[in-house]
């Protein structure tokens, strides 16, 4: 029963002792973070970086920096709105986006 005992507390100070290195770990930097995603629903992004992204439905982008790359191939009829957003209606094919202040919706 003792022994029993010992062993149960040594593997909560162990879990105990894992979780708190797993929660200072450092983030991963930008070069490594990634974000993917598969299914129907709606998305949607912003701030720095590279959006690839494959399907079909409408997509939204918004460049607020002026210095987006974006590229679309594919299906679909583009429209220009006064505020700056581009939209992708009826979509299906696939888009790089990347940019330093970027909004993507999808």
């Amino acid at each position: 029963m003792l022994k029993q005992l010992v062993v149960a507390m040594m593997v909560v100070v162990l879990l105990g002792s894992l979780a708190a290195s797993a929660a200072t770990a450092a983030p991963p930097s930008v070069a490594e973070a990634r974000l993917v995603a598969h299914g129907g629903g709606v998305a949607a992004l912003a701030g720095k970086g590279v959006v690839d992204l494959t399907g079909s439905g409408i997509l939204w982008v918004h460049d607020l920096a002026g210095d987006a790359t974006i590229q679309v191939t594919g299906y679909g009829h583009k429209e220009v709105f006064p505020d700056g957003w581009i939209q992708y209606a009826g979509f299906n094919g696939s888009a790089h986006i990347a940019g330093s202040r970027i909004r993507v919706g999808y």
